[in-house]
């Protein structure tokens, strides 16, 4: 059993910064976050590489996700997020990140219509030739493709998740508060990784064990029985709910 954290709450400040503090909070599985051009650069990736050093400590990077649109109609739009996309691969194989995590991105306005969509779909094949290049290139590191939580996103179903796994040479990263949003059940599928944050269901708050509605137990009992056995990721927006949500997903766990 392994349990992570992400640097999710240093998004936008130094994530050099983050990694410090989650490290002094004892973890040794650090998702770093990789959300917009001019991140992670040489000084602090060679940082990043003095914090790891002689030590058990692995990275996983999480590939940019905010207003994420890859698939958008017009290449023109969709070229910058690509870049940050290849950017973010670039950096977790300098980085020897463990694994890379990712969104299939934003359904365009005028494309949300409904998850079994022709728009849909088409945009689901957009989004697989566009980035398929970049996860099939030389030194490319392991991505796992998350569900997602939002309606105008893309691989926010488990037909939809089933359809990307079945054209790109990805695994699977399971984020319980995503599937909560909108009760949908992914227990179809064996993760590679799990995404732990407690939330009210509509709303993403990413909050900390306890402080949601999200009842874990079921889940826990779920994975377990696919043979899981982490490493789950911690995600919340203040560091110190990270230690908290340590001791009770542990308690959890010892439990099932």
């Amino acid at each position: 059993m392994h349990i992570g954290a992400s640097t999710f709450f240093g998004m936008n400040g130094s994530q050099v910064n983050a990694v410090r503090t989650l490290d002094e909070l004892g973890f040794d599985l650090i998702e770093l976050m990789f959300e917009k051009p001019g991140d992670f650069t040489l000084e602090e990736r060679r940082a990043l590489k003095r914090i790891r050093s002689g030590t058990d400590l692995t990275y996983t990077m999480h590939a940019p996700f905010i207003a994420f649109a890859p698939a958008h109609p017009s290449i023109l739009r969709a070229q910058p997020h690509l870049d940050m996309l290849k950017a973010s691969l670039y950096v977790a194989a300098d980085l020897e990140c463990a694994q890379v995590v990712m969104h299939a991105g934003e359904a365009m306005l005028g494309y949300r219509m409904g998850v079994d969509s022709p728009s849909r779909l088409a945009l689901l094949d957009l989004f697989i030739r566009r980035v398929e290049p970049l996860l099939t290139q030389r030194g490319a590191p392991r991505v796992l493709i998350e569900n997602t939580g939002g309606e105008n996103e893309l691989g926010n179903t488990p037909e939809e998740i089933q359809y990307i796994m079945e054209h790109l040479p990805v695994g699977f990263c399971y984020d319980i508060a995503h599937a909560e949003m909108h009760c949908r059940d992914y227990s179809a599928f064996k993760p590679e990784e799990v995404h732990v944050t407690d939330t009210f269901r509509g709303v993403d708050q990413h909050r900390s064990i306890g402080e949601g509605e999200i009842t874990f137990t079921p889940h826990l009992k779920s994975l377990k029985g696919r043979g899981f056995d982490g490493p789950y990721m911690l995600e919340c927006v203040r560091p110190e709910w990270l230690a908290r949500s340590r001791e009770q997903l542990s308690d959890l766990l010892t439990t099932i």
